[in-house]
């Protein structure tokens, strides 16, 4: 279905499919509005998606200039979910395109590379420990890996 097509009442579904977005987040908009259903359990269309693209900070406010100068007409709720759902068929394409990175795939990466950070310092650790046999550098030492390692677990 279309922007120019939608029903002028919807379910929560049903938004949800037309927005691309959850149910979660029509329900969101829903309250944030305080719209109230009909007796099939429809909501207005318009002031749910309006209400969803002020909050994603797309609904344009101001006037907009074209390359020659004049004004352009003010961006309808129509044009804002279509410029939505083609933001998500993008993102879409580079997902099976295999351009994106996945949250775990980076969460795995950064795990790694923090484990290997912390072989780093425990070695450097172990080093101080064995040839400079300096108690207090040894504590020194321990005190800024253990920071380190703090730092570090907090980013993970």
């Amino acid at each position: 279905m279309t922007a120019e097509h939608l029903p002028e009442r919807a379910t929560v579904p049903e938004l949800a499919e037309f927005m691309g977005r959850s149910q979660k987040v029509v329900r969101e908009c829903i309250h944030a509005r305080k719209l109230k259903s009909d007796k099939q359990h429809k909501y207005l269309t318009a002031p749910v998606i309006e209400e969803h693209l002020e909050r994603q900070g797309r609904l344009t406010r101001k006037p907009s200039l074209s390359s020659n100068g004049d004004l352009l007409p003010p961006t309808t709720w129509a044009d804002q979910l279509k410029a939505t759902q083609v933001e998500k068929l993008e993102v879409q394409i580079e997902e099976l395109r295999g351009e994106l990175v996945s949250k775990d795939e980076v969460k795995a990466t950064l795990a790694e590379h923090a484990a290997a950070v912390r072989g780093a310092l425990d070695n450097w650790v172990q080093y101080i420990a064995a040839e400079k046999r300096d108690p207090d550098l040894l504590e020194w030492a321990e005190q800024a890996r253990d920071r380190a390692l703090n730092g570090i677990e907090a980013e993970i």
